[in-house]
């Protein structure tokens, strides 16, 4: 719904522009509506989430659940806003990511979250809330993200 709306929004803002028709493929709607609005990195949830600054395109398959939360996506916003400041230090401290620092932190945010809601719901089922996700993330961060000696 959030995606639609963002659609029609950059349909309306330049109407000299082609507009970004509903029968492309999902994929190549995120690519044109990063594109239109300036090349920002727009992510699309869904099953499969869709990443595009414009330029390229990802696709983060990760399975979280069949159950969705309120809340959900401000964990993975809060998670893109961490993962891009740590990609960015990378950058200063000469360690940059091999692709954008903007798609590589929505890449590992989504993985995360996915990870955290699949984790939660096999806990809690269809009780989960989104504070069961963040009972989790800590664990789930720890066993995807950091290196084990």
């Amino acid at each position: 719904m959030e995606f639609k709306r963002l659609l029609n929004a950059a349909n309306k803002l330049d109407p000299i522009k082609e507009d970004i028709s509903e029968h492309l493929t999902l994929p190549e709607q995120t690519k044109r509506l990063a594109s239109k609005l300036g090349h920002l990195t727009v992510v699309c949830k869904g099953q499969v989430d869709i990443i595009s600054n414009g330029h390229k395109v990802i696709e983060c398959t990760t399975i979280g659940s069949p159950r969705r939360v309120s809340g959900q996506g401000d964990i993975l916003s809060g998670s893109i806003g961490l993962f891009l400041f740590w990609t960015k230090m990378a950058e200063k401290t000469g360690n940059a990511p091999p692709i954008s620092a903007t798609l590589l932190a929505a890449y590992a945010a989504c993985h995360m979250t996915k990870l955290c809601n699949a984790r939660a719901f096999s806990v809690y089922k269809r009780s989960m809330l989104a504070s069961d996700m963040l009972s989790v993330l800590p664990e789930v961060f720890a066993s995807t993200f950091e290196m084990q000696s």
